[in-house]
């Protein structure tokens, strides 16, 4: 298991409640720092991943080694289907290497602020729709 039962529940509630994550659509977790973005990213990667879902999590703020450390308290089981990269500045032309990569299912971009993700956000939603990539 890839999740403990209590992120689960959260995580259904969350589907739940926005009809599920579908491929080709941009979702957005915006609050103030500290309160739990990053381990919420991380539970969806996982959530994904538990699926046989191919995740990429794109980092600013956390190095892949540091990722991995905290990837593999929720459980080592799933960590063949995440992938990371960490990256201080992000353009569409980026990401779309990135993915080309692999095919993704899901693409988490944590935490990039509107100085380091360089992506017009309609962009972003075209070029999802386009690859059916849930970002």
């Amino acid at each position: 298991m890839c999740l403990d039962k209590v992120m689960e529940i959260k995580l259904a509630l969350a589907e739940k409640m926005i009809g599920g994550f579908k491929k080709g659509s941009i979702y957005a977790i915006a609050t103030r720092p500290g309160v739990g973005k990053t381990h919420f990213c991380m539970s969806v990667a996982n959530l994904f991943a538990s699926r046989n879902q191919k995740v990429l999590y794109i980092s600013n703020a956390i190095s892949e080694e540091k990722f991995f450390v905290r990837q593999k308290a929720f459980s080592s089981e799933c960590g063949d289907n995440i992938s990371f990269e960490e990256v201080y500045k992000l353009t569409l032309e980026g990401l779309d290497m990135f993915a080309s990569e692999q095919n993704y299912d899901m693409i988490i971009l944590d935490p990039f602020d509107i100085y380091a993700l360089d992506i017009d956000l309609g962009e972003l939603k075209e070029w999802a729709k386009k690859k059916n990539i849930t970002v």
